[in-house]
């Protein structure tokens, strides 16, 4: 199996790199000062230099570099990645899935493979709806409410994986029983609309801890959610062909993954803002953020 990248992935890949690696030897020459912010907290201001023109643009990456250094936003960033990396990866191949390892005829696909969007879209507003009511009228703790449904939206879809695994492995000659088509089926929705308990988790923590540097916190959660498609899509196929359609292996690391992810979002997750959100960066006679 070949897998092609297209040209904007190979350019937006490139792009990223660059920053990184320019970001780390620009730092290097900033000069620190400590000043008070409105909260009273001592924070960490660089001034750059007016005459060096690489550094006046530069001042997004260095207050990037200080959020990353946080383990609230690389919670984001590794939850974006682990879900994202079950929900493309599971998507993606969940057509050949239906047809190839359960064999359900090319004609009943479109109602195997359309619902669980259909059911997604539903759980994930009902999961804004619920959290909000949680935590206005039920007083339960913010951080409380993000880990739950954060945890729930990756365990969960692992769990149902791996019983659609199961379930779609006990195929005798390689016909696997009607019952077990529905309930592989049913398993699968099931995941695929507890993933979407993650709106009221990963997908709003950036205005938790974040709040002055949301987008550009947002952003990069969804740069890895990003590399975490590029990488689940083909690795699930170079897998299947591999193991010859071994479709165990593949949901599987899926599951891994996300629960992975549960792991180390419950570790790190935090519901106020960090530190590094104050921290901003001064070209000598005004502010650059």
């Amino acid at each position: 199996m070949t897998v092609h990248c297209t040209s904007m992935e190979t350019y937006a890949i490139r792009v990223i790199t660059t920053r990184l690696v320019s970001s780390m030897f620009i730092r290097k020459e900033l000069k620190k000062e400590t000043l008070c912010n409105e909260h009273g907290r001592k924070v960490e201001n660089k001034v750059v230099p007016r005459s060096t023109a690489e550094f006046k643009s530069s001042g997004w990456i260095q207050e990037w570099l200080g959020l990353m250094e946080t383990n609230e936003v690389r919670a984001i960033c590794i939850a974006q990645f682990a879900q994202s990396y079950g929900s493309y990866g599971l998507l993606s191949w969940l057509p050949t899935y239906f047809d190839e390892a359960l064999g359900v005829p090319l004609a009943d696909l479109p109602a195997f493979t359309v619902l669980p969007y259909f059911i997604q879209g539903a759980v994930g507003v009902g999961s804004g709806l619920w959290a909000d009511k949680l935590l206005r009228e039920k007083a339960v703790p913010k951080l409380q409410i993000r880990k739950a449904f954060q945890a729930v939206g990756m365990v969960g879809p692992a769990v149902c994986l791996l019983a659609a695994a199961y379930l779609g492995s006990q195929g005798v000659d390689g016909h696997v029983p009607e019952g077990n088509i529905f309930w592989a089926a049913a398993s699968v929705d099931i995941g695929l609309a507890l993933s979407a308990l993650t709106l009221a988790g990963v997908s709003v923590s950036h205005l938790d801890v974040a709040p002055k540097h949301a987008g550009l916190v947002f952003a990069t959660g969804n740069t890895c959610a990003t590399i975490a498609g590029l990488i689940a899509v083909p690795f699930s196929g170079l897998i299947l062909e591999k193991t010859h359609q071994n479709w165990s292996i593949v949901f599987g690391v899926i599951a891994l993954v996300f629960i992975s992810g549960a792991v180390v979002w419950c570790a790190w997750v935090g519901d106020k803002p960090v530190e590094a959100d104050d921290v901003v960066f001064v070209v000598d006679d005004g502010w650059m953020n």
